[in-house]
């Protein structure tokens, strides 16, 4: 068994620490920095105010040891236990986490810049009021995870699992959810601004009250989805699934539902302005009392769908499916786009010959 002291020698040495027992040992204040530790067992072992610039951890037991106040830089950790790790108020920059076990861990009031978290688990570990910049997380498992009070920019949230992931109070921004299980989540009041959740799966979520600026849901799954008293303006919804939704009260100004399901979707007492709703299925949809000035809904289909005290101006429904769709006042309403209606006569003679020719 090594000494704290002979392992910093052994480091300056440029000796890799392999199989041995550190466990409990305490660390604090030593320069490993550019040490290498393979397959050493470091249980509970205390690194306070470590230099750990360049360190790397493979294969290691780091069961409960402490790395708290540390400033920690290009550190990397490669297929380590990590379960109750602590690292509490941490300052991690281009730090690397891969298929590390760090269920039960400590990141509480930590700052992370360029930190990368892959194919490992963080169930049940803390977050709460990190500050988080640029840093990722890819094919981990989160479940009970707290992400509460948390600040992240440019987070990347890739085939995860986020159904139980808590994110009470967290402000997000510039960040992606791709192709992530967000099902039943609870987003009520939080905001997300320029955000991506593109092929996530949503169904049932709430976002009641949330903010929802310039965000991306292209191709996903919001059926059942309550997104009510939001403010969703110049969102994208293209392709996506709002079968059933819950939309009203909300401000979807300028937002894009190009061929996106809105099925049974209620949208009443919602600001649609500017918005475009081309091709969407919005059979039997609500649109009660909304506000659709300038909308664009050419080609969509809104049979036996409800616009009841809605307002028009200048909003375009042409060539729009509106078979027993119910109407207070169509007045405002462009049924015929006399410009487009040109263009699509010229594009059709235009094809006849050559079809003629194949023929």
């Amino acid at each position: 068994m090594k000494t704290p002291d002979e392992v910093q020698r052994a480091i300056k040495r440029g000796e890799i620490i392999e199989d041995v027992t550190l466990n409990h040992h305490d660390f604090s204040g030593l320069d490993l920095a550019g040490g290498c530790f393979v397959g050493v067992d470091l249980t509970g072992a205390r690194f306070s105010g470590c230099n750990l610039h360049e360190t790397q951890f493979s294969e290691c037991n780091l069961r409960g040891s402490d790395f708290s106040g540390l400033s920690m830089q290009q550190t990397f950790f490669n297929q380590c236990m990590m379960t109750g790790a602590l690292f509490t108020q941490c300052e991690l920059a281009e730090c690397l986490f891969n298929g590390c076990q760090l269920d039960e861990s400590q990141f509480t009031e930590s700052v992370q810049v360029q930190t990368q978290f892959i194919s490992g688990s963080l169930n049940d570990s803390h977050f709460h009021q990190a500050g988080m910049k640029q840093c990722a997380f890819t094919d981990v498992t989160l479940r009970n995870a707290q992400l509460s009070a948390t600040l992240c920019e440019q987070i990347t949230f890739m085939n995860s699992d986020l159904r139980s992931t808590q994110f009470t109070k967290a402000e997000i921004t510039l960040s992606t959810f791709f192709a992530c299980d967000l099902r039943l989540q609870n987003f009520a009041e939080l905001a997300f601004h320029q955000c991506q959740f593109t092929d996530s799966q949503l169904a049932g979520v709430n976002f009641h009250r949330a903010t929802l600026t310039q965000c991306n849901f292209m191709n996903a799954d919001l059926h059942q989805a309550t997104l009510t008293h939001c403010n969703a303006s110049q969102c994208l919804f293209n392709a996506a699934d709002l079968t059933g939704s819950d939309c009203r009260y909300s401000n979807f100004s300028h937002t894009n539902f190009t061929a996106a399901t809105l099925t049974g979707c209620d949208v009443s007492h919602s600001n649609l302005q500017h918005g475009i709703l081309q091709r969407a299925n919005a059979v039997q949809a609500q649109f009660v009392g909304c506000t659709l000035n300038y909308a664009d809904c050419s080609y969509a289909q809104l049979d036996e769908a409800q616009f009841s005290d809605s307002a028009f101006e200048h909003t375009l429904l042409h060539r729009a499916s509106l078979e027993q769709s119910h109407f207070t006042s169509r007045h405002g309403i462009i049924e015929k786009d006399e410009a487009l209606y040109e263009v699509e006569e010229w594009s059709a003679k235009r094809a006849q010959p050559s079809q003629a020719r194949d023929q």
